[in-house]
C-alpha cells in the first residue's frame, strides 16, 4: 500500500491494473517520498514506495487499520484481459505457448501477479473507491481532482494490444472456461463478464 499522509489517501496496488503509473504518480506524496533521490527505474523500484515495501500485498495482510481515517482505493480489471496481459508480458521472458497452454501448464496460476483473484487481494467493503481499469482516465481524473494529483497517468509496462475488448481474439473456449472459474468471484463481484 503507498501512503500519502498529508493527502490522507491510501493506495492499494492490486497487480495487473496500471499500478506503476499510479504509483509514479503517488510516489512523491508517498512516506517513502525520500526514495525519489537517484531513482533509477528498474526492477522492483515500485516496491520502494509502499508503506511496507511490498507493492503486491494483499490488503488484509497490510497494516492500514492505522490509516483508518484516511481514503483507501484501488483498481481492478477484467479478470480475462488481466491473464492475458500478464500472458503477453511474461511470454517476452518465457516461451509459455498460446494462451491455452500456458492456462493448461502448472505456471498458471503460479507465484506472480496471477496468484490470487482481485477478490482476495482487495478488501473491497474497507474500500472507499474501486475504479476500473477499462475506465482508468475518467476514474482517475475524478481522485486526481479530489486530491491535487497530476491529472495525467503515464503510461508505463503497457501491454502489446492496446484495445481492451481485443482480448476475446486470444481464447479458446477451454481457455475461457479455465478463466471463467478461477475468477468466478471477480467476475460476480465486479460485474465483468466476457
Amino acid at each position: 500500500m503507498i501512503v500519502c499522509k498529508k493527502k490522507k489517501l491510501v493506495y492499494f496496488h492490486n497487480p495487473k491494473t496500471a499500478g506503476s503509473s499510479i504509483t509514479k504518480v503517488l510516489a512523491p506524496h508517498s512516506t517513502k517520498a525520500k526514495e525519489l533521490d537517484g531513482l533509477v527505474m528498474g526492477g522492483g523500484w515500485q516496491g520502494k514506495f509502499h508503506h511496507d515495501g511490498n507493492q503486491h500485498q494483499k490488503m488484509t495482510l497490510t497494516q492500514y487499520g492505522e490509516f483508518k481515517d484516511y481514503f483507501k482505493f484501488s483498481f481492478v480489471r477484467n479478470p480475462f484481459d488481466i491473464v492475458l496481459s500478464f500472458w503477453e508480458k511474461s511470454t517476452k521472458d518465457r516461451n509459455y505457448g498460446t494462451l491455452e497452454e500456458f492456462l493448461l501448464s502448472n505456471e498458471f496460476p503460479g507465484e506472480r501477479a496471477l496468484r490470487y483473484i482481485q477478490t482476495e487481494y482487495l478488501d473491497v467493503n474497507n474500500l472507499d473507491y474501486v475504479g476500473r481499469y477499462e475506465n482508468i482516465v475518467k476514474d482517475w481524473q475524478w481522485l486526481a481532482f479530489m486530491f491535487d494529483l497530476d491529472t495525467t497517468l503515464p503510461t508505463l509496462n503497457n501491454r502489446t494490444t492496446k484495445q481492451h475488448n481485443h482480448y476475446r481474439e486470444y481464447y479458446t473456449t477451454l481457455s475461457r472456461k479455465i478463466v471463467e472459474e478461477r475468477y468466478q468471484k471477480d467476475l460476480e463481484v465486479f460485474e465483468y463478464e466476457f
